[in-house]
């Protein structure tokens, strides 16, 4: 639809834990990002408003088992007239999520990772954000705590840093950003950058700029030049084939000249063609006998036998 770039709709989807069905809202797409598309400092993407986010998270009515939408098994029944999803504040579904993840004993990252939409949900709401920072940084300090599972874990604990400088933690802060290295791919001047806002006790949300946003999410290929020894070679290889190329030429010029020029080449004569005119008395052919047509039987009993 023209004009609209967030579309929350209803669907029918089946619980994971009680198979019942309800309706829960879903966002239809998010908008493919672009160097201005706004993000903050703690590398989440700013959306207008906090239902849009919200709607990542289904809660079921019947057994209030909450997750992420998009895991949920959709269902042909149309959602009108069925059960809807429970109607709460939209951060607290991330609440409900987290609580979720902890019953189950689901992935510490994937609760760090709800807990962080939770904050960024109640910034998009205009809520207090106090507790729901509190519970990221719980969450991600778990999950960094944890050391089964692999990944960037850099670019994690810039997260929690950033996190830990928003709640006033500056010291935490910056020991968080010493963890930070070439591995997050991100570029040194923001690391750096919001680490001295960290020093300087500086507590106020930052976002990337445009050529920021760039570096971090539409990074460019760099080819590295070649090494100087793989050059050198490279050189020293052409020279060779340069220089056996001349000597084939050379060799090939000299034996060219040694060659008399005037040498008639050898003619052989061509062998004498036999004449097809036969000077014998002609006779007359005797016919041959009539052959029985062949069998089909027998071609088909001795044809060889194949496996097919």
């Amino acid at each position: 639809m023209p004009g609209f770039e967030f579309i929350i709709h209803q669907k029918s989807v089946s619980c994971t834990s009680c198979d019942k069905v309800f309706a829960t809202p879903v966002n239809q797409a998010l908008p493919d990002m672009s160097k201005k598309t706004p993000v903050e400092a703690d590398l989440h993407r700013v959306l207008p408003h906090g239902a849009v986010r919200a709607s990542m998270v289904a809660i079921c009515p019947f057994c209030q088992y909450s997750w992420w939408a998009s895991t949920f098994a959709g269902h042909f029944t149309l959602p009108v007239g069925i059960p809807q999803a429970p109607a709460i504040d939209q951060a607290r579904k991330f609440a409900h999520a987290v609580f979720t993840g902890r019953k189950n004993n689901y992935h510490v990252l994937d609760r760090a990772m709800l807990a962080l939409n939770g904050y960024w949900c109640a910034q998009e709401c205009h809520d207090q954000t106090d507790k729901w920072l509190a519970l990221a940084i719980q969450e991600l300090t778990a999950a960094l705590a944890d050391q089964n599972w692999t990944g960037n874990r850099a670019r994690y604990h810039y997260i929690l840093a950033e996190l830990l400088r928003r709640q006033g933690e500056f010291a935490a802060a910056c020991k968080e950003f010493d963890l930070v290295d070439e591995s997050a791919n991100l570029p040194a001047e923001l690391v750096n950058k919001q680490k001295q806002l960290a020093s300087t006790h500086e507590r106020h949300p930052v976002l990337l700029t445009n050529a920021e946003v760039e570096k971090i999410f539409f990074p460019v290929l760099q080819i590295d030049p070649l090494p100087e020894i793989f050059r050198l070679t490279t050189e020293l290889d052409m020279q060779d084939m340069d220089e056996t190329a001349l000597s084939q030429s050379e060799s090939l010029s000299i034996s060219r000249q040694s060659m008399p020029m005037s040498a008639p080449l050898p003619i052989e004569p061509l062998p004498a063609r036999k004449s097809k005119i036969s000077l014998a008395p002609a006779t007359r052919a005797t016919p041959a006998a009539p052959t029985a047509p062949a069998s089909p039987w027998r071609e088909v009993q001795t044809a060889p036998t194949t496996r097919r």
